[in-house]
């Protein structure tokens, strides 16, 4: 147990209970702000406030964490305590320590409104991921404490940033910052001060990464050399479609020989691609080069495999969920890029390429996209064939 004193607070005082602790934690209230108090620790100064309080009968605690010491001084400390001890007075309490909602609780609340919002398992799934990884840091901690602590998440997001990369860490700052901004939606007592508000988000550039016409020999000795008929399989599909790989990923056999939405009848030559990245579906044409492919997915089934998925995981019921590179020159989204260029180098249509790879061109809306899509299915699937038969020449192979 620590002690506790009451004295009236200088930032000399502070300075000397850190200096002469001898390692104890030390908790001082302040005799000048009533319910303003200091906590000093072995890492960490605190300053916070807290006061009983009762609202229509009902008795509770208000607790804040107002900042940290040497950044904040006892001046401001007072300030931020009076006008915490006003809200107080007048009956606009903070939820206290006990009873504030926990981070845990939001981050599960706010998974549940993704599914509800209609986003994609896979959104659902990289928001538990970061709750076991990079969020379960505050998993124990209260909103208001969140709050007041930006220094504390600031300096988390550059551990993040040297630790995994530019990209995660803006991620994992970004999911944080969407689930308090939720949360003070249901509860406007919540403090306005989000926890990112110190964090200065890396800059990011998208990756224009892809494989140059000579590499393709490389690449087709790499695939030759994976063990998987199914990764096989998947990683020619990948190149031949440049979807991204995660809706790639999601194809179900039922979206193979979709049915045309405003006829109701059979599409013969295309596929489904659901919930893509701008949450729309979109039809991309099949040239006899990806039919291959699917049908090398199919060939690696065995007899007794009845999976929905046509590249299913190793787990049963679901589909493949490792994108790794199998040691070629371009893949996952890289593939993107190499269709964008061997479609570049046909000179197809700008519009035509971006309707095959789902893009939702700006100011349309995806109803809009959806209709110009079908209209322009034999455009499509004429650019789709001049894409694959150039890519199945550079690989040199027959398909």
């Amino acid at each position: 147990m620590g002690k506790r004193v009451y004295r009236r607070i200088t930032d000399g005082l502070v300075e000397a209970a850190r200096d002469f602790g001898e390692g104890a934690t030390t908790v001082i209230w302040d005799i000048d702000a009533p319910g303003l108090h200091v906590r000093i620790g072995k890492r960490r100064i605190t300053w916070s406030f807290q006061r009983e309080h009762a609202i229509r009968g009902k008795r509770g605690t208000t607790f804040k964490r107002l900042g940290y010491f040497p950044i904040m001084k006892v001046v401001g400390a007072r300030k931020k305590a009076l006008i915490e001890a006003g809200h107080v007075a007048s009956g606009n309490v903070i939820a206290g320590r006990k009873s504030a909602a926990k981070f845990s609780v939001a981050i599960d609340r706010y998974i549940q409104r993704t599914r509800v919002r209609g986003k994609s398992e896979d959104w659902s799934k990289d928001i538990k991921s970061l709750k076991n990884t990079h969020l379960k840091d505050f998993l124990n901690w209260t909103l208001p404490e969140l709050s007041a602590a930006p220094n504390v998440v600031n300096d988390w997001h550059l551990r993040i940033t040297d630790d995994n990369g530019l990209y995660i860490a803006n991620q994992a700052a970004r999911v944080l910052r969407a689930i308090y901004n939720r949360e003070r939606k249901l509860d406007p007592n919540l403090p306005a001060n989000n926890p990112c508000s110190a964090v200065e988000f890396n800059p990011e550039q998208r990756s224009q990464k892809g494989m140059s016409f000579a590499d393709f020999p490389k690449w087709k000795r790499k695939w030759d050399a994976i063990k998987s008929p199914s990764r096989q399989a998947f990683q020619l599909a990948n190149l031949l479609t440049g979807l991204r790989p995660g809706e790639l990923a999601r194809l179900k056999w039922s979206d193979v020989f979709p049915l045309n939405p405003e006829t109701g009848k059979r599409m013969p030559r295309s596929f489904i691609v659901r919930d893509a990245k701008a949450r729309n579906d979109f039809y991309p044409p099949l040239s006899s080069a990806i039919c291959r492919a699917l049908q090398m997915a199919r060939d690696a089934r065995s007899e007794d495999d009845e999976s929905e998925w046509v590249f299913p995981g190793r787990t049963s019921g679901s589909h493949i969920t490792s994108y790794d590179d199998d040691g070629l020159p371009a893949y996952g989204k890289m593939n993107r890029h190499v269709w964008r260029t061997v479609a570049a180098d046909l000179k197809i249509d700008e519009l035509i390429c971006e309707f095959c790879q789902g893009h939702v061109p700006k100011g349309m809306s995806r109803g809009y996209v959806l209709k110009l899509t079908l209209a322009s299915g034999q455009a499509m699937r004429e650019a789709q064939r001049k894409v694959s038969r150039r890519v199945v020449t550079l690989l040199g192979i027959k398909l």
